[in-house]
């Protein structure tokens, strides 16, 4: 509904144009357009003269003007902006969970003329509810710009797996894909599309699980346990361990070499007292 609010029209005509390619729309209580979607409408005796478009879409977004036939003539733009409303889960599409942790998920919802009255969160099409024989399930909604929901989940078990759907009344669905896992290694935490560890051998850019041995010339094995790290981790932390070793013995070198020349200065002095 866009709305022109005229004051003291007598016998002028008002019209609204679609700015962006100047078709005509509406002139008075009439409509000039083949689209169906739009109409004027006017009551008797009201200083508001609307616009309303049916089912808009995209391309309806734009510049409209409202003109009264004046000499010369008045005008006024208003601006349609056409959005989608949209829901997002964060931290999808698949988020994996320690068993005996809490299950925290926040839900998203932009773009929305108004808020939204109610938001709906789904287990495997299962409607979450605080009576529910689970217990344990929390959920808070703050209204806004955008409106956010969030479902908390205590104690979660490997049956708290599935798909977790946030539904809300006037925007579409989204999901997200919740894994409990028995670990206690966040390394063992991996996401979809991410090389997983196994005892045949890695993916590009990951070591085998399990004790990696380096030989670092000459000097005594030293065991590290990747535990699925990057092989650039790995290397760095040797290189940080060559840099502190490495120093240490400049370090001692440093305070040998200003031992000797002191004793050297000092036999010196001594030599030439005596003469």
């Amino acid at each position: 509904m866009l709305n022109c609010r005229i004051l003291y029209i007598v016998g002028k005509a008002v019209s609204w144009m679609r700015a962006r390619d100047l078709h005509l729309l509406t002139v008075g209580r009439f409509t000039y357009t083949s689209d169906e979607r739009f109409k004027a409408v006017h009551q008797t005796g009201s200083q508001d003269w609307l616009l309303k478009i049916f089912y808009v879409q995209d391309r309806d977004a734009g510049p409209y003007e409202c003109q009264v036939s004046t000499t010369p003539p008045m005008s006024h733009t208003v601006w349609l902006t056409v959005v989608e409303p949209q829901t997002v889960v964060l931290g999808g599409p698949e988020l994996y969970i320690n068993a005996g942790s809490a299950i925290n998920l926040t839900c998203l919802v932009k773009y929305l003329p108004e808020p939204t009255p109610y938001i709906f969160w789904f287990h495997d099409e299962v409607l979450l509810s605080y009576d529910s024989e689970r217990g344990g399930v929390t959920v808070s909604t703050e209204h806004g710009q955008n409106t956010v929901s969030r479902l908390l989940i205590h104690q979660a078990a490997a049956k708290d797996s599935g798909h977790y759907t946030c539904s809300p009344a006037t925007a579409p669905t989204h999901s997200i894909i919740v894994h409990v896992i028995n670990s206690e290694k966040p390394a063992a935490i991996h996401h979809k599309n991410t090389t997983s560890n196994s005892s045949e051998g890695g993916g590009p850019g990951h070591l085998p699980a399990g004790p990696l041995q380096l030989l670092l010339v000459g000097l005594l094995p030293i065991m590290v346990s990747t535990g699925g790290q990057d092989l650039v981790e790995v290397l760095g932390r040797t290189a940080a361990w060559w840099r502190a070793w490495w120093q240490a013995w400049l370090g001692v070198c440093w305070w040998w070499w200003w031992w000797w020349e002191g004793e050297r200065q000092v036999t010196g002095l001594a030599t030439t007292l005596t003469r």
